[in-house]
C-alpha cells in the first residue's frame, strides 16, 4: 500500500543476520540463508493510494520444539516526522510499540492462513526526505542468543512526486480519530464543485469506503461502524487526484 508523496524514490535495503537460530525467514517466499544478505529494492510512490512501505517477512520455527518467539523493533536512526511499525501474528502496532510474542510449534509458520501475519513492517515517510533505519530481531524468549536480526534501511530521496492542484479545497482531520462507529470532516471545496471525496483505505491498501463531499454543504459524517478495528488511511480525492493522505484508527 502506496500513496502519492513528495519523494521520487524510496530506497528499502534489507539484512539478515544469522547466527545459532531456530528460525527461518523468508521474503515473498525467496528463502535467505544464514549468511548476511543485502537485498535492495527501489520504488517510486508517487502514483499509489497510500504512503505506506510495507514488507512481510514469513517466519518458520525449524526446531523440534514449541518455541514462545519475541519481536523486538530497535529504532537506529530515524529522520524526524518519518514513521515506523509493525504487524505480528494477529495484530498491528502504533510507532511507539517496540514487543510482540507468539507462541509457535515445531515446524509451525506464520502467517499461517488464519488472518495472522508473519513479521510485517510497515514505514511512512509523511513527504519527509531523509534515511531511517530499524531493526526487528526474533528471538526464543527462553533463550536470547537463538535469535535472527533483520535491519531495514530506508532511504528517501527526491521531490518528483508533487501533485499541483490549483483549489482552494480544504478537508479537516477525521474526527474523532480513534473513531468508534462515526467520523466527522468540516470542508470547503473552494471551486472544485461535487468532484471531491474522501476515500477510505484498509492496511491492505483496499478501499473500503468512498463519501463524495457536497459543495453545498460544509460538513459530513461517515459511517465507519461496519469496519473492523485497525489502521487505515483516508485520502482526499479531487479531480481524481490525491491531495493529501493521512492515518486514522478505528477501536472499539
Amino acid at each position: 500500500m502506496k500513496k502519492s508523496l513528495l519523494i521520487a524514490a524510496a530506497v528499502i535495503s534489507v539484512f539478515f543476520t544469522k547466527a545459532q537460530s531456530s528460525f527461518s525467514v523468508s521474503v515473498d517466499t525467496v528463502p535467505y540463508p544464514t549468511a548476511q544478505h543485502h537485498y535492495v529494492f527501489n520504488t517510486d510512490t508517487s502514483n499509489h493510494a497510500s504512503p505506506t512501505e510495507m514488507l512481510e517477512f514469513k517466519i518458520k520455527n525449524t526446531s523440534s520444539s514449541t518455541k514462545l518467539i519475541k519481536i523486538r523493533k530497535n529504532t537506529l536512526v530515524n529522520a524526524a516526522g518519518q514513521d515506523m511499525y509493525f504487524c505480528f501474528n494477529q495484530t498491528c502496532y502504533g510507532s511507539g510499540t517496540v514487543y510482540s510474542v507468539a507462541s509457535m510449534a515445531a515446524g509451525a509458520s506464520l502467517p499461517n492462513g488464519n488472518n495472522s501475519y508473519g513479521l510485517r513492517t510497515e514505514f511512512d515517510a509523511w513527504s519527509v526526505i531523509g534515511t531511517s533505519i530499524v531493526r526487528y530481531t526474533i528471538y526464543d524468549s527462553t533463550n536470547t542468543s537463538d535469535s535472527m536480526n533483520i535491519t531495514i534501511t530506508y532511504n528517501v530521496t527526491g521531490a518528483t512526486g508533487i501533485r499541483n492542484i490549483n483549489s482552494n479545497v480544504y478537508v479537516s482531520n477525521a474526527a474523532p480519530n480513534p473513531a468508534s462507529n462515526v467520523v466527522n470532516f468540516t470542508y470547503d471545496l473552494g471551486n472544485m464543485g461535487n468532484t471531491t471525496a474522501v476515500k477510505i483505505y484498509n492496511s491492505l491498501g483496499t478501499l473500503v469506503k468512498t463519501a463524495m463531499l457536497n459543495p453545498l454543504s460544509k460538513t459530513t459524517q461517515v459511517d465507519v461502524s461496519g469496519l473492523e478495528e485497525g489502521f487505515y488511511f483516508y485520502s482526499v480525492v479531487s479531480n481524481d487526484k490525491v491531495i493529501s493522505t493521512k492515518r486514522m484508527v478505528i477501536a472499539r
